[in-house]
């Protein structure tokens, strides 16, 4: 089943206790992480020419990645936004099992730069989990390298 197919079969779990997390202090202002998540996600994170996206809540999301020579799918729709403080949206890829989670960016101002805490609920099991934990480091130093 495509990560496209998994958000309209199943939900996001969001009773599920697991939330793996984190934070960083990053060098780009929040309107510039805010701007990145919103209308840049091209910029790194994206396959260039398979981006779909409108920072509108409700709006749906589309992109791919590539990892080890295959292209991966990941869809979501944006659930908040507050510009330059917040964005939650829902997300399906294979790399979560096929199952519909909820991530949120929280940014706050700290001088020049942002705090930047993620959060990411609703996995279906531990190994989700898992995987989400030993990655998620990874994203905040991409998008602030990208930045």
């Amino acid at each position: 089943m495509r990560a496209r197919e998994a958000l309209t079969a199943s939900g996001p779990n969001l009773a599920e206790p697991d939330r793996p997390t984190g934070e960083r202090t990053m060098t780009a202002s929040p309107a510039a992480v805010y701007r990145a998540w919103t209308e840049r996600f091209d910029r790194g994170f994206a396959l260039p020419g398979s981006l779909k996206l409108e920072a509108k809540i409700g709006a749906a999301f589309s992109f791919e990645t590539e990892s080890e020579g295959q292209r991966h799918s990941q869809d979501g729709r944006f659930l908040r936004l507050v510009p330059d403080a917040l964005v939650e949206r829902t997300w399906a890829a294979p790399a979560v099992l096929d199952a519909e989670t909820t991530g949120t960016g929280e940014l706050l101002a700290r001088g020049a730069g942002s705090q930047l805490r993620l959060t990411h609920r609703g996995f279906r099991n531990a190994s989700s989990v898992d995987r989400h934990l030993s990655a998620l480091p990874r994203v905040p130093d991409r998008l602030d390298h990208r930045l």
